[in-house]
Protein backbone atom coordinates (compact mmCIF):
# COMPACT_ATOMS: atom_id res chain seq x y z
CA UNK A 1 0.00 0.00 0.00
CA UNK A 2 1.32 3.18 -0.95
CA UNK A 3 2.79 5.79 1.56
CA UNK A 4 0.00 8.60 0.87
CA UNK A 5 -2.79 5.67 0.74
CA UNK A 6 -2.09 4.21 4.42
CA UNK A 7 -2.00 8.06 5.41
CA UNK A 8 -5.56 8.81 3.77
CA UNK A 9 -6.40 5.38 5.58
CA UNK A 10 -5.34 6.65 8.79
CA UNK A 11 -8.04 9.42 8.52
CA UNK A 12 -11.48 9.51 8.85
CA UNK A 13 -12.79 9.06 5.70
CA UNK A 14 -14.26 12.34 4.38
CA UNK A 15 -16.73 12.64 1.19
CA UNK A 16 -18.66 15.84 0.08
CA UNK A 17 -21.67 15.81 1.66
CA UNK A 18 -23.33 18.18 -0.58
CA UNK A 19 -22.51 16.73 -3.49
CA UNK A 20 -23.41 13.26 -2.54
CA UNK A 21 -26.91 14.59 -1.53
CA UNK A 22 -27.09 16.87 -4.68
CA UNK A 23 -26.21 13.93 -7.01
CA UNK A 24 -28.83 11.51 -5.01
CA UNK A 25 -31.50 13.62 -5.13
CA UNK A 26 -30.96 14.27 -8.97
CA UNK A 27 -30.90 10.90 -10.04
CA UNK A 28 -34.05 10.11 -8.37
CA UNK A 29 -35.71 12.65 -10.15
CA UNK A 30 -34.57 10.55 -13.61
CA UNK A 31 -37.34 8.18 -14.45
CA UNK A 32 -35.58 4.78 -14.84
CA UNK A 33 -38.53 1.81 -14.18
CA UNK A 34 -37.49 -0.95 -15.33
CA UNK A 35 -37.21 -1.22 -19.20
CA UNK A 36 -37.04 2.50 -19.11
CA UNK A 37 -33.37 3.28 -17.89
CA UNK A 38 -32.30 5.38 -20.90
CA UNK A 39 -31.82 8.38 -19.39
CA UNK A 40 -30.12 7.13 -16.63
CA UNK A 41 -27.69 5.49 -18.65
CA UNK A 42 -27.11 8.88 -20.44
CA UNK A 43 -26.64 10.77 -16.87
CA UNK A 44 -23.78 8.17 -15.42
CA UNK A 45 -21.91 8.38 -18.88
CA UNK A 46 -21.98 12.00 -19.50
CA UNK A 47 -20.55 11.54 -15.37
CA UNK A 48 -17.95 9.24 -16.47
CA UNK A 49 -16.82 10.90 -19.22
CA UNK A 50 -16.21 14.15 -16.93
CA UNK A 51 -14.32 12.61 -14.89
CA UNK A 52 -12.21 10.72 -17.76
CA UNK A 53 -12.93 7.81 -16.41
CA UNK A 54 -13.34 4.54 -19.22
CA UNK A 55 -16.32 2.85 -19.65
CA UNK A 56 -18.56 1.19 -22.56
CA UNK A 57 -21.89 -0.46 -23.11
CA UNK A 58 -22.42 -4.70 -23.59
CA UNK A 59 -24.28 -5.35 -25.75
CA UNK A 60 -27.54 -5.46 -23.47
CA UNK A 61 -26.59 -1.67 -22.47
CA UNK A 62 -24.98 -2.32 -19.05
CA UNK A 63 -22.38 -0.07 -18.10
CA UNK A 64 -19.17 -1.26 -17.60
CA UNK A 65 -16.45 1.44 -16.30
CA UNK A 66 -12.42 1.08 -15.32
CA UNK A 67 -10.38 3.24 -12.54
CA UNK A 68 -6.62 2.94 -11.63
CA UNK A 69 -4.31 0.48 -12.81
CA UNK A 70 -4.25 -3.65 -11.25
CA UNK A 71 -6.39 -6.46 -10.21
CA UNK A 72 -9.81 -4.48 -9.82
CA UNK A 73 -12.40 -4.67 -6.93
CA UNK A 74 -16.14 -4.51 -8.56
CA UNK A 75 -18.46 -2.23 -7.48
CA UNK A 76 -21.74 -2.51 -8.97
CA UNK A 77 -25.16 -1.26 -8.85
CA UNK A 78 -28.72 -1.19 -11.01
CA UNK A 79 -29.84 1.78 -12.65
CA UNK A 80 -34.02 0.52 -12.65
CA UNK A 81 -36.58 1.14 -10.28
CA UNK A 82 -39.96 -0.60 -8.98
CA UNK A 83 -43.11 1.17 -9.85
CA UNK A 84 -44.59 3.37 -9.33
CA UNK A 85 -41.35 4.83 -10.37
CA UNK A 86 -42.12 8.11 -12.57
CA UNK A 87 -42.23 11.44 -11.89
CA UNK A 88 -40.72 11.21 -8.21
CA UNK A 89 -40.22 14.40 -5.87
CA UNK A 90 -37.78 13.87 -3.16
CA UNK A 91 -37.80 16.09 -0.09
CA UNK A 92 -35.77 16.12 2.82
CA UNK A 93 -37.13 16.70 6.42
CA UNK A 94 -35.30 16.24 9.63
CA UNK A 95 -32.66 15.11 7.85
CA UNK A 96 -34.43 12.32 6.07
CA UNK A 97 -35.04 11.87 2.37
CA UNK A 98 -37.99 10.79 1.29
CA UNK A 99 -40.72 10.94 -1.95
CA UNK A 100 -43.15 13.85 -1.66
CA UNK A 101 -45.69 12.40 -3.93
CA UNK A 102 -47.53 8.92 -4.25
CA UNK A 103 -43.96 7.10 -5.34
CA UNK A 104 -41.58 5.10 -4.33
CA UNK A 105 -37.97 7.05 -3.73
CA UNK A 106 -35.80 5.31 -5.70
CA UNK A 107 -33.77 4.52 -2.82
CA UNK A 108 -33.36 1.17 -4.50
CA UNK A 109 -30.63 1.33 -5.79
CA UNK A 110 -30.02 5.05 -6.25
CA UNK A 111 -28.21 4.93 -2.64
CA UNK A 112 -25.87 2.85 -4.67
CA UNK A 113 -25.71 4.28 -7.61
CA UNK A 114 -24.84 7.80 -5.47
CA UNK A 115 -22.41 6.37 -3.31
CA UNK A 116 -20.40 4.48 -6.12
CA UNK A 117 -20.22 7.83 -8.01
CA UNK A 118 -18.92 9.77 -4.75
CA UNK A 119 -16.48 7.09 -4.29
CA UNK A 120 -15.12 7.51 -7.73
CA UNK A 121 -14.78 11.51 -7.61
CA UNK A 122 -13.35 11.22 -4.12
CA UNK A 123 -10.58 9.39 -5.36
CA UNK A 124 -9.66 11.41 -8.61
CA UNK A 125 -9.63 14.28 -5.98
CA UNK A 126 -7.41 12.57 -3.49
CA UNK A 127 -5.21 11.46 -6.70
CA UNK A 128 -5.35 7.47 -5.55
CA UNK A 129 -4.96 4.41 -8.22
CA UNK A 130 -7.15 2.31 -6.66
CA UNK A 131 -7.79 -0.08 -9.53
CA UNK A 132 -11.87 -0.85 -9.35
CA UNK A 133 -14.48 -2.05 -12.07
CA UNK A 134 -18.02 -0.52 -12.00
CA UNK A 135 -20.88 -2.19 -13.29
CA UNK A 136 -24.54 -0.44 -13.47
CA UNK A 137 -26.54 -3.14 -14.65
CA UNK A 138 -30.07 -2.76 -16.30
CA UNK A 139 -33.27 -4.40 -15.52
CA UNK A 140 -32.51 -5.88 -11.72
CA UNK A 141 -36.03 -5.65 -10.75
CA UNK A 142 -37.27 -8.03 -13.39
CA UNK A 143 -35.25 -11.65 -12.96
CA UNK A 144 -32.06 -9.43 -12.75
CA UNK A 145 -31.96 -9.45 -16.17
CA UNK A 146 -29.07 -7.11 -16.82
CA UNK A 147 -26.75 -9.44 -14.72
CA UNK A 148 -28.02 -12.72 -16.27
CA UNK A 149 -27.24 -10.96 -19.88
CA UNK A 150 -23.90 -9.31 -18.84
CA UNK A 151 -20.84 -9.66 -21.25
CA UNK A 152 -18.71 -11.36 -18.22
CA UNK A 153 -15.86 -11.87 -20.49
CA UNK A 154 -15.20 -7.99 -20.48
CA UNK A 155 -14.53 -8.28 -16.31
CA UNK A 156 -11.39 -8.95 -14.75
CA UNK A 157 -12.62 -8.57 -10.78
CA UNK A 158 -13.28 -11.51 -8.94
CA UNK A 159 -14.37 -10.03 -5.96
CA UNK A 160 -15.94 -7.03 -4.88
CA UNK A 161 -19.64 -5.01 -3.28
CA UNK A 162 -23.03 -4.09 -4.08
CA UNK A 163 -25.33 -1.87 -1.87
CA UNK A 164 -28.77 -3.46 -2.76
CA UNK A 165 -30.48 -4.45 0.59
CA UNK A 166 -32.44 -2.17 2.57
CA UNK A 167 -31.70 -1.84 6.21
CA UNK A 168 -29.17 -0.49 8.63
CA UNK A 169 -25.33 0.10 7.16
CA UNK A 170 -23.64 -2.71 8.85
CA UNK A 171 -25.42 -5.14 7.42
CA UNK A 172 -23.72 -7.83 5.52
CA UNK A 173 -25.87 -11.03 3.57
CA UNK A 174 -24.05 -13.94 4.19
CA UNK A 175 -27.32 -16.02 1.90
CA UNK A 176 -29.33 -15.59 -0.39
CA UNK A 177 -31.88 -18.60 -1.80
CA UNK A 178 -31.25 -20.40 -5.05
CA UNK A 179 -34.66 -19.57 -6.89
CA UNK A 180 -36.72 -20.78 -9.30
CA UNK A 181 -40.31 -20.19 -10.82
CA UNK A 182 -42.96 -21.93 -12.44
CA UNK A 183 -45.90 -21.82 -14.04
CA UNK A 184 -48.39 -24.09 -14.26
CA UNK A 185 -51.66 -24.48 -16.77
CA UNK A 186 -54.38 -27.26 -16.33
CA UNK A 187 -56.78 -27.86 -19.51
CA UNK A 188 -59.99 -29.65 -18.66
CA UNK A 189 -63.49 -29.44 -20.46
CA UNK A 190 -65.93 -26.70 -20.15
CA UNK A 191 -69.73 -27.44 -19.53
CA UNK A 192 -72.49 -25.42 -18.20
CA UNK A 193 -73.18 -25.25 -14.46
CA UNK A 194 -75.87 -27.46 -14.56
CA UNK A 195 -74.08 -30.18 -16.26
CA UNK A 196 -71.06 -30.92 -14.14
CA UNK A 197 -70.72 -34.75 -15.36
CA UNK A 198 -70.35 -33.18 -19.10
CA UNK A 199 -67.00 -31.27 -17.54
CA UNK A 200 -63.30 -31.72 -16.33
CA UNK A 201 -63.14 -29.16 -13.61
CA UNK A 202 -60.16 -27.04 -13.76
CA UNK A 203 -60.60 -25.90 -10.44
CA UNK A 204 -61.03 -29.39 -9.00
CA UNK A 205 -57.71 -30.83 -10.28
CA UNK A 206 -56.18 -27.33 -9.27
CA UNK A 207 -57.64 -28.06 -5.47
CA UNK A 208 -56.49 -31.78 -5.57
CA UNK A 209 -53.00 -30.99 -6.22
CA UNK A 210 -52.83 -28.33 -4.01
CA UNK A 211 -54.01 -30.23 -0.85
CA UNK A 212 -50.49 -32.36 -1.52
CA UNK A 213 -48.05 -29.82 -1.42
CA UNK A 214 -47.30 -27.49 0.97
CA UNK A 215 -47.13 -23.77 0.33
CA UNK A 216 -45.31 -20.56 2.73
CA UNK A 217 -42.71 -22.31 4.66
CA UNK A 218 -41.60 -25.84 3.52
CA UNK A 219 -38.88 -26.11 5.78
CA UNK A 220 -36.29 -24.73 7.74
CA UNK A 221 -34.47 -23.65 4.33
CA UNK A 222 -37.08 -23.30 1.98
CA UNK A 223 -40.54 -21.25 1.18
CA UNK A 224 -42.97 -21.72 -1.71
CA UNK A 225 -45.48 -19.22 -2.50
CA UNK A 226 -48.25 -19.01 -5.71
CA UNK A 227 -48.91 -15.59 -6.24
CA UNK A 228 -50.91 -16.09 -9.24
CA UNK A 229 -54.35 -17.73 -10.03
CA UNK A 230 -56.60 -17.19 -12.79
CA UNK A 231 -58.95 -19.18 -14.66
CA UNK A 232 -62.26 -19.34 -15.51
CA UNK A 233 -64.52 -16.94 -17.57
CA UNK A 234 -68.10 -16.48 -16.24
CA UNK A 235 -70.12 -17.34 -13.36
CA UNK A 236 -72.43 -19.84 -14.94
CA UNK A 237 -69.66 -22.05 -16.83
CA UNK A 238 -67.25 -24.88 -14.96
CA UNK A 239 -63.85 -23.80 -15.72
CA UNK A 240 -62.15 -25.19 -18.26
CA UNK A 241 -58.42 -23.94 -17.69
CA UNK A 242 -56.48 -22.73 -14.40
CA UNK A 243 -53.10 -20.67 -14.33
CA UNK A 244 -50.90 -20.76 -11.85
CA UNK A 245 -47.71 -18.81 -11.28
CA UNK A 246 -45.36 -19.50 -8.42
CA UNK A 247 -41.84 -19.45 -7.06
CA UNK A 248 -39.75 -21.62 -4.86
CA UNK A 249 -36.51 -20.20 -2.28
CA UNK A 250 -34.40 -22.13 -1.08
CA UNK A 251 -30.99 -21.98 0.81
CA UNK A 252 -30.26 -25.76 -0.22
CA UNK A 253 -30.40 -26.52 -3.51
CA UNK A 254 -31.32 -30.65 -2.94
CA UNK A 255 -34.32 -28.94 -1.14
CA UNK A 256 -35.44 -26.71 -3.62
CA UNK A 257 -35.15 -29.22 -6.33
CA UNK A 258 -37.35 -31.70 -4.10
CA UNK A 259 -39.69 -28.92 -3.46
CA UNK A 260 -40.00 -28.15 -7.48
CA UNK A 261 -40.10 -31.85 -8.31
CA UNK A 262 -43.30 -32.73 -5.39
CA UNK A 263 -45.10 -29.58 -6.92
CA UNK A 264 -44.80 -31.29 -10.55
CA UNK A 265 -45.94 -34.50 -9.71
CA UNK A 266 -48.56 -33.63 -7.68
CA UNK A 267 -50.14 -31.50 -9.98
CA UNK A 268 -49.01 -34.20 -13.22
CA UNK A 269 -51.01 -37.18 -10.71
CA UNK A 270 -53.91 -34.78 -10.22
CA UNK A 271 -54.58 -34.18 -13.99
CA UNK A 272 -54.38 -37.71 -14.94
CA UNK A 273 -56.70 -38.68 -12.10
CA UNK A 274 -59.08 -36.49 -13.54
CA UNK A 275 -58.17 -36.33 -16.79
CA UNK A 276 -57.44 -33.42 -17.32
CA UNK A 277 -53.98 -31.98 -19.13
CA UNK A 278 -51.32 -30.21 -17.73
CA UNK A 279 -48.24 -28.30 -18.62
CA UNK A 280 -45.66 -27.48 -16.04
CA UNK A 281 -42.64 -24.92 -17.05
CA UNK A 282 -40.25 -24.30 -14.09
CA UNK A 283 -37.15 -22.32 -14.52
CA UNK A 284 -33.95 -22.18 -12.18
CA UNK A 285 -33.28 -18.01 -12.04
CA UNK A 286 -30.31 -18.31 -9.95
CA UNK A 287 -28.39 -20.08 -7.85
CA UNK A 288 -27.74 -19.26 -3.71
CA UNK A 289 -25.03 -18.84 -1.72
CA UNK A 290 -24.76 -19.18 2.21
CA UNK A 291 -21.42 -17.96 3.65
CA UNK A 292 -19.85 -18.96 6.99
CA UNK A 293 -18.73 -16.10 9.38
CA UNK A 294 -15.31 -17.20 9.18
CA UNK A 295 -15.19 -16.95 5.53
CA UNK A 296 -12.21 -14.26 4.75
CA UNK A 297 -13.99 -11.50 2.76
CA UNK A 298 -17.06 -11.63 5.48
CA UNK A 299 -14.16 -11.44 8.42
CA UNK A 300 -12.34 -8.42 6.18
CA UNK A 301 -15.78 -6.92 5.89
CA UNK A 302 -16.90 -6.95 9.88
CA UNK A 303 -13.08 -5.61 10.74
CA UNK A 304 -13.69 -2.61 8.13
CA UNK A 305 -16.75 -1.63 10.09
CA UNK A 306 -15.66 -2.38 13.27
CA UNK A 307 -12.69 0.35 12.38
CA UNK A 308 -15.81 2.62 11.48
CA UNK A 309 -17.33 2.17 14.68
CA UNK A 310 -20.20 0.51 12.62
CA UNK A 311 -22.19 -2.74 14.08
CA UNK A 312 -21.24 -5.28 11.79
CA UNK A 313 -25.37 -7.75 11.36
CA UNK A 314 -24.76 -11.01 9.28
CA UNK A 315 -27.74 -11.26 8.20
CA UNK A 316 -29.37 -14.21 5.65
CA UNK A 317 -31.92 -12.98 3.20
CA UNK A 318 -34.67 -14.93 1.13
CA UNK A 319 -34.21 -11.65 -1.27
CA UNK A 320 -32.15 -12.35 -4.23
CA UNK A 321 -30.18 -9.85 -6.42
CA UNK A 322 -27.38 -9.75 -8.89
CA UNK A 323 -25.27 -10.78 -6.27
CA UNK A 324 -26.42 -14.34 -7.18
CA UNK A 325 -25.92 -14.16 -10.99
CA UNK A 326 -22.16 -12.72 -10.17
CA UNK A 327 -21.47 -15.61 -7.80
CA UNK A 328 -23.11 -17.79 -10.13
CA UNK A 329 -20.39 -16.41 -12.71
CA UNK A 330 -17.36 -17.03 -10.27
CA UNK A 331 -17.05 -13.44 -8.76
CA UNK A 332 -17.59 -13.11 -5.19
CA UNK A 333 -19.74 -9.96 -4.78
CA UNK A 334 -20.97 -9.58 -1.07
CA UNK A 335 -23.86 -7.68 -0.77
CA UNK A 336 -23.82 -5.07 2.10
CA UNK A 337 -27.37 -2.78 3.41
CA UNK A 338 -27.47 0.57 1.87
CA UNK A 339 -28.92 2.67 5.05
CA UNK A 340 -32.82 2.93 3.81
CA UNK A 341 -35.98 1.60 4.93
CA UNK A 342 -39.10 0.53 3.58
CA UNK A 343 -38.25 -0.15 0.01
CA UNK A 344 -40.22 -1.12 -3.03
CA UNK A 345 -43.16 1.47 -1.34
CA UNK A 346 -43.96 4.64 -1.24
CA UNK A 347 -42.69 4.95 2.45
CA UNK A 348 -39.20 4.41 1.53
CA UNK A 349 -36.19 6.54 2.56
CA UNK A 350 -33.30 7.14 3.95
CA UNK A 351 -31.58 9.04 6.54
CA UNK A 352 -28.69 11.47 5.12
CA UNK A 353 -26.38 10.27 8.22
CA UNK A 354 -27.23 6.80 6.60
CA UNK A 355 -26.16 7.86 2.82
CA UNK A 356 -22.86 9.50 4.34
CA UNK A 357 -21.73 6.63 6.71
CA UNK A 358 -22.00 4.24 3.55
CA UNK A 359 -19.74 6.45 1.27
CA UNK A 360 -17.32 6.41 4.15
CA UNK A 361 -17.32 2.71 4.23
CA UNK A 362 -17.74 2.24 0.19
CA UNK A 363 -14.47 3.95 -0.16
CA UNK A 364 -12.59 2.09 2.90
CA UNK A 365 -13.67 -0.94 1.82
CA UNK A 366 -12.12 -0.68 -1.52
CA UNK A 367 -9.01 1.34 -0.23
CA UNK A 368 -8.18 -1.38 2.24
CA UNK A 369 -9.01 -4.67 0.03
Amino acid sequence: MPENLKEFVKKKVMVNENRLIKTFLEIVQIDSPTGYEGQMVKRICAKLSKLNISFNLDSYGNIIARFGTGQPVLLTAHLDTVEPGRGIKPIIKDRVIKSSGDTVLGADNKVAVAVILEALETLKEQDLNIPLEVVFTLSEEVANLGAVNLDYLRLKSKHGFSLDSEGAVGGVIIASPFYSRFDIEIVGKSAHASKPEDAINALSVMNYALNKIKVGRVNEDTVCNIGVVEGGSVRNTIPEKMLLRGEVRSFVQRKLEKAITSIKGSFISSANIFGARVAIDAVRENGGYKLDENDESIKFVVKTLKSLKIRPQLIKSYGCSDVNIFRDHGIKVLNLADGSKYSHTNNECISVNSLLVLSELVISLIMLK
